[in-house]
């Protein structure tokens, strides 16, 4: 993470850093198939912080947060691929979101594309898929709180996310 990255926290916020000088930046590619605003893809870019008012050592704030599986983070960029998932996002939590292809798919590979906003490519990956594992319905996998501002107001929002009861092609890809 650069030092102009920096300038893009709120205020209050520090990077945590995995070593002296270099912070940690989280991407995330998501596909909702089963959503309140219609199937979307979205794709998300954080920098991970310390927790408020967190004192001591970066590395060990960072070990103690993966034990728990749950770490702070500030939001920079969440792109979504459907009108209805960028604008109930801008009105509920303010994130800065966009309209931008995203493309991904789950199958013996796990590929993702996002455009930038002037529709040129931006980022791809692909990956092989790893062994899924069935984990009971409604397992906590982690938590992650993100710290944005809304309204001109610093605002904390847990993300808890919950695996489907029974992983199935049916469940991560709604088509090929």
């Amino acid at each position: 993470m650069s030092a102009g990255s920096e300038a893009c926290l709120v205020d209050i916020l520090e990077p945590l850093r995995a070593l002296p000088g270099y912070g940690l930046v989280a991407l995330t590619i998501f596909a909702y198939r089963v959503c309140d605003n219609d199937p979307n893809n979205e794709a998300s870019v954080v920098v991970v912080v310390r927790r408020p008012q967190a004192r001591g050592s970066h590395a060990v704030e960072l070990v103690r947060s993966m034990k728990r599986r749950s770490f702070f983070a500030h939001l920079l960029a969440l792109p979504v691929n459907t009108d209805i998932a960028r604008a109930r996002g801008v009105e509920g939590t303010q994130p800065p979101k966009w309209l931008t292809p995203i493309d991904v798919a789950f199958w013996s590979r796990i590929t993702a594309s996002v455009a930038a906003p002037d529709g040129t490519p931006d980022i791809s990956l692909s990956l092989p898929t790893p062994k899924f594992r069935t984990l009971p319905s409604q397992s906590r996998m982690g938590t992650n709180t993100m710290l944005n501002r809304i309204d001109g107001q610093r605002r904390q929002i847990a993300c808890s996310p919950t695996p489907c009861a029974s992983p199935s092609r049916s469940c991560l890809q709604g088509s090929h």
